[in-house]
């Protein structure tokens, strides 16, 4: 190959393609003598190593530049270059081919270069480069994205470019020949002001230079690069470092190039937040500020993102250059150049102090709020309108046995809390009532609990705004068990009342089949029980029942003899001393089989058995049934049938000596005398037994109606005022300091007309006991009763504030009317308190007062709720309150006062009412008197 290469006559090159280098592998002889060079100097060299002079000629650098044209466009390429040798010029004709791999690259050149024998001298070669230079340099200016203009002497212009052009947005035929209009001075750059075609500024950079062309005419050549976009960005810097110094943020720049990354820029901001200057902190790192606290959690984040080369926004405490602490909100963000190097960090920082102290402030007050939701003995809620619940505290937990996420994850906790649809209505329908912030509204209700469980709860309820939205807080209390003993004191008084209607017909009545029969029935009700009956013992102690009350779904018993052996030695002595029997139910119980087997056969489940005994003598039993399920006697039902059979006891024995007396009449007139007498002891001891046991009975009573309507009372009325007083006296004590002294007698004063409510209350309650003791004793003094009213109704208007109207009007001379005024003032005092109270806002109410000769009438009037007839005849009894006074504060006590007060006057006090029209009272005092001594 090698041979055949040699003997063609052009020369012949192979160039090897590594990569971007272009290796010279092989040449023929033929391009040797062509450049008269020896093989061995070129092959192996690079084709920008050759020999120095070739590397350094025309013909060598243009075969180095074609070569890579050949590689980069993967094409042959032709081209003629002149090659200077021993002082002549040749002209050589180059084709460069690319040889391609099976993969399509190229990996060889083949180059032919053939002598085309035209010798040139060196003038000629002159010209064709400076022609070529020509070329390549009107090329380059067309190219060029700078505008290039040429300007003669006279300041016409001679030439623009295609870069003119754009920048003047105009033709060269517009340009050419136009006077430039510039300040030209050659080797000068000057930044310049120019008008587009369209009234369009720009800014542009020119450049001059001067120059000469044939004929030695002068030209000024004027290069202008558009710099509209540079001066615009110069101005948006400027416009952002005046900001930065203008920003009320502190600002530094840190640069990571240096050691420990000092600072090297602060704003003014910076020097007022931190108090140090600019001068004082620039070369330094940023740590100076944190004082001695370097294990901040936010530094460990702050260091991890410097370490990362991240953004970063912490919260650090930092000191002033006075000392003073501060909590700096800092963002920091690092800078890269444009090799992706970082070179500084700019730090924004904002001094939160206050927001800091503000938000440690509110979370020591949710704190506390949270403990005193804790503590608190009342289930607290805190909603929306839409039932989303904010606030949830434990003992609301505690009371329905839902969690806050239960009530909040239903959708709608009512129909939880009232299974019922019914309920659930009217508890929507509650709600629904609250249309404004500040509506407040208390009612006892029922809830069904998690477990089943129904609870009566006493449910306060305000609307309030909060963050621009109407929200419910509400407070559950659990009044069950008050509930409870209210029923238990309810059934008590029935109870006590049918005692009292069967003992009054019990010793009414002398015959002993009418006593007996009335006893078990009266019984049977009182107790709700299947059977009761009244079993007689014969002296052998067999006997029969002699009476019976029996519902349709028990069988009869009545005549049913029961043999001896049921009721053996033990029982019957047990039986005497009073003991009482008591079977829940018959099937478990502890007792005897022929016992057994007799409750079987007159299919009694449970039984309660209570001895007639009367001296030492065993009559009969009284005896009560519950024949289909067992029952759970309660002690309180063993203790009224034992008074029903002691009463029954003496009116048996009542009754048996009446027949007694009846049948021996004619015979024992000789101890009638005698037996009389001791029946009239008989019956005087009894009496006064009995009248000492009613007594006693009526004093519990009293004691105990007294006692939980007290606690009632206290627990309902109490409360509120306690409240305010403990908030109030909070207040003082841990924020009186922070209070105008206005702000204090407020809250002091609050405390002073808590209080007087209290004991205002507290001397209802003495009065009323007083007046049941008979120890309210009467105090008469000369009244003018029209002024006495006339101060009663001012004093009325300033205590209360009313906004109802009253109006007074009076008969007859009433100058010296002869009462106890302290009495009197309480009368009139609670009658219009009450008539203003269960008015609506702006009603009437009417004082009338006639002065008549035997007596003094006093009516008080209103059109308000008035008072339903059912209630008519308890409303004068202690804590008595109607039916329809729904959520009216009251206590119960002031009708039964002004009562007792009016009846020691020897007068009356009488109501007129009808609902939802209005009450009339009307006080009746006669004037007798007045022969009372006067105090």
């Amino acid at each position: 190959m090698e041979q055949i290469l040699d003997r063609i006559a052009c020369g012949i090159i192979q160039i090897a393609v590594e990569g971007e280098k272009l290796n010279l592998l092989k040449v023929n002889s033929a391009f040797s003598q062509m450049l008269a060079m020896p093989s061995q100097d070129l092959e192996g060299r690079d084709l920008d190593k050759l020999p120095p002079q070739l590397e350094q000629s025309e013909f060598g650098r243009s075969l180095l530049t074609h070569t890579q044209q050949c590689q980069s466009r993967n094409q042959p390429v032709s081209y003629t270059e002149f090659l200077e040798r021993d002082g002549t010029f040749y002209t050589i004709a180059t084709t460069l081919s690319p040889v391609l791999d099976a993969e399509g690259h190229v990996y060889q050149i083949i180059g032919i270069c053939q002598d085309l024998h035209q010798h040139v001298n060196k003038q000629d070669v002159q010209d064709w480069h400076r022609q070529i230079q020509a070329e390549r340099f009107a090329h380059l200016i067309e190219k060029t994205s700078d505008a290039v203009i040429v300007v003669d002497r006279e300041g016409k212009v001679q030439y623009v470019n295609q870069a003119a052009e754009t920048l003047f947005n105009r033709p060269v035929s517009e340009l050419v020949g136009e006077i430039f209009g510039l300040p030209v001075i050659s080797g000068e750059r000057t930044d310049v002001d120019i008008i587009r075609k369209g009234g369009e500024p720009a800014a542009a950079e020119m450049r001059v230079v001067e120059t000469k062309g044939e004929g030695e005419i002068a030209y000024i050549v004027a290069s202008l690069r558009d710099i509209t976009e540079r001066k615009q960005a110069e101005e948006s810097l400027k416009l952002r470092e005046r900001a930065i110094a203008a920003s009320s943020n502190g600002i530094i720049i840190t640069d990571t190039r240096q050691s420990d990354n000092p600072i090297i820029y602060a704003n003014p901001g910076f020097e007022r937040i931190t108090g140090y200057s600019a001068a004082e902190v620039l070369g330094r790192n940023c740590r100076f500020l944190q004082g001695q606290e370097h294990n901040q959690l936010g530094l460990t984040e702050l260091r991890n993102c410097i370490r990362e080369q991240r953004e970063c926004h912490v919260v650090l405490s930092n000191y002033r250059k006075d000392g003073s602490q501060f909590w700096n909100d800092l963002y920091i963000s690092p800078v890269f150049n444009e090799y992706g190097e970082l070179t500084n960090y700019v730090g924004v920082q904002n001094d939160i102090t206050e927001r800091v102290k503000t938000e440690l402030e509110l979370y020591e007050s949710a704190a506390r709020l949270s403990t005193i939701l804790t503590t608190v003995k009342e289930g607290i809620t805190f909603s929306n309108e839409w039932g989303h619940f904010e606030v949830f505290n434990p003992e609301m937990e505690n009371i329905t046995g839902y969690t806050m996420q239960e009530a909040n994850t239903c959708g709608d906790f009512t129909s939880l809390l009232y299974p019922d649809p019914h309920d659930r209505h009217v508890a929507l329908e509650r709600l629904a009532l609250f249309d404004r912030p500040g509506a407040t509204s208390e009612v006892e209700t029922t809830i069904c609990t998690k477990s089943g469980e129904r609870k009566n709860v006493l449910v306060s309820t305000s609307v309030v705004s909060y963050k621009g939205q109407k929200m419910f807080l509400s407070a559950y209390h659990d009044i069950t068990e008050r509930k409870r003993n209210e029923e238990k004191l309810r059934h008590q008084r029935e109870r006590e009342h049918l005692l009292n209607a069967i003992t009054l017909e019990i010793r009414r009545e002398l015959n002993l089949e009418k006593i007996l029969t009335t006893t078990v029935a009266e019984v049977r009700k009182l107790l709700h029980s299947d059977r009761v009956v009244i079993y007689q013992f014969r002296p052998d102690w067999g006997g029969g029942v002699v009476v019976e009350s029996v519902l349709s779904i028990a069988d009869s018993i009545l005549g049913v003899s029961i043999s001896e052996p049921v009721f053996n030695q033990e029982y019957i002595e047990n039986y005497r001393q009073g003991r009482t029997s008591t079977i829940d139910d018959a099937l478990t119980a502890n007792i005897s089989d022929c016992y057994r087997q007799m409750l079987e056969q007159f299919k009694i489940r449970a039984n309660l058995v209570v001895p007639i005994v009367f001296g030492e003598r065993l009559w009969g039993l009284l005896v009560a049934h519950q024949c289909h399920e067992p029952r759970s006697w309660q002690k309180f039902e063993v203790e009224l049938l034992k008074q029903i059979a002691n009463h029954v006891a003496i009116a048996i024995q009542q009754a048996e000596l009446y027949q007694e007396r009846q049948v021996l009449n004619t015979e024992l007139q000789v101890l009638n005398a005698d037996l009389e007498r001791q029946v009239a002891e008989r019956t005087a001891q009894l009496e006064m037994q009995q009248q000492e046991l009613r007594q006693s009975l009526e004093k519990e009573k009293e004691l105990g109606e007294l006692k939980s309507r007290f606690v009632s009372i206290a627990s309902h009325e109490f409360r509120t005022p306690l409240a305010t007083i403990q908030a109030a006296s909070d207040l003082l004590k841990h924020y009186s300091h922070k209070m105008t002294e206005q702000k204090r007698i407020e809250r002091l004063d609050k405390i002073q007309a808590e209080v007087k409510n209290m004991t205002s209350l507290l001397e209802e309650v003495l009065i009323i006991g007083k007046a049941e003791a008979g120890k309210l004793e009467l105090h008469p003094t000369s009244v003018d009763l029209r002024e006495f009213c006339h101060n009663i109704i001012d004093d009325a208007y300033h205590s209360l504030g009313t906004k109802h109207q009253i109006d007074f009007s009076s008969e007859g001379e009433c100058y010296n009317a002869v009462v106890d005024a302290k009495l009197l003032r309480q009368i009139i005092d609670n009658l219009i308190s009450n008539a203003i109270k269960y008015s609506p806002q702006g009603g009437e109410v009417g004082l009338h007062l006639v002065c008549r000769p035997e007596q003094t009438i006093i009516k008080i009037s209103d059109r308000g709720i008035g008072i339903p007839p059912e209630d008519i005849n308890q409303i004068f009894d202690s804590f008595y309150r109607s039916g329809n006074v729904g959520n009216i504060s009251g206590t119960g006590l002031g009708l039964t006062i002004a009562k007792a007060s009016v009846e020691l006057h020897g007068g009356s006090l009488t109501v007129e009412s009808e609902v939802n029209v209005g009450t009339t009272f009307t006080v009746r005092i006669p004037n007798k008197i007045a022969n009372m001594q006067i105090s």
